[in-house]
């Protein structure tokens, strides 16, 4: 129901089914984490999308969406005109790395992969 809710962009709905679902104890399933993810990203919820979408990879670990969520994640932290701190610098590692394993995995955003290099070379985003 919460990726149905996602899938038709209505956020709120899809927040409140993929949080019901995710937060039950024996939960274990990597597509409901990084939907959650992902529904969490497109909130600006970027801190705790970045843990759910870490929770879908230590499930599984392959997982191209969680890797491009995760970057993306991590991206939307950054302020504009930075890197600018060591945590964003953190933050920067993390996008370099799960973008390279996003593609590895199938999820080819260019944009993404833009961002990407342009940080990885330890250049500023405007």
């Amino acid at each position: 129901l919460g990726i149905a809710h996602y899938e038709s962009q209505q956020l709120q709905p899809a927040l409140a089914a993929l949080e019901k679902a995710v937060m039950s104890p024996e939960y274990g399933n990597a597509l409901g984490w990084a939907y959650y993810g992902v529904t969490l990203k497109d909130s600006q919820r970027f801190p705790e999308a970045v843990d759910n979408f870490q929770k879908a990879l230590g499930v599984f670990s392959n997982y191209g969406l969680a890797h491009w969520g995760l970057a993306w994640s991590a991206f939307g932290q950054i302020s504009a005109g930075c890197p600018c701190t060591p945590e964003d610098d953190a933050l920067v590692a993390l996008i370099v790395d799960h973008t390279a394993k996003a593609l590895e995995h199938g999820v080819n955003d260019p944009g993404l992969q833009e961002r990407s290099e342009i940080l990885g070379r330890g250049e500023k985003i405007k």
